[in-house]
């Protein structure tokens, strides 16, 4: 892994802890990882998801859980991903002058661009389809309560 996908607080976390490291390049935590050592398969264990990239790895893996028969839990808020651009590739707009669009806090200029899609919209699309898959989607204050069971 490189400095930029360390742990901020790396020094904090305690030995008990067990830390997957997915930045081996597949989109699912359970791919090129030992998670699926450490949970095992069926209904009996349920992850609580957060993560980045909302519609790639938190997507992936939510949905690797529910085949590997898990229950999955989404927290509203836990969860982020950048503005997506969405191409026109049927039709492309192709402008004179390439329009600028502000891409997950960068700038992007091309001269065949469709819409750009707000971040906060694609993951509200993420977590409607990963409910509709049978994720439980809940918000940060209902996490505690679903720790007691």
């Amino acid at each position: 892994s490189s400095n930029l996908h360390a742990l901020a607080f790396a020094q904090s976390i305690p030995q008990t802890e067990v830390v997957i490291d997915k930045s081996k390049g597949k989109n699912s935590a359970f791919q090129g990882t030992r998670l699926g050592d450490w949970v095992p398969p069926g209904e009996g264990t349920t992850l609580i998801v957060a993560g980045v990239s909302s519609d790639y790895g938190v997507r992936a893996t939510c949905s690797a859980a529910l085949d590997r028969g898990n229950g999955v839990v989404l927290v509203r808020g836990a969860h982020a991903t950048w503005d997506r651009v969405e191409y026109a590739a049927a039709a492309p707009t192709v402008y004179t002058s390439p329009p600028v669009f502000p891409v997950g806090g960068c700038v992007a200029t091309s001269p065949v661009m469709g819409v750009v899609t707000p971040a906060a919209k694609v993951e509200r699309e993420v977590e409607n389809e990963l409910e509709e898959a049978g994720v439980l989607v809940v918000g940060l204050d209902e996490v505690p309560y679903i720790l007691r069971d």
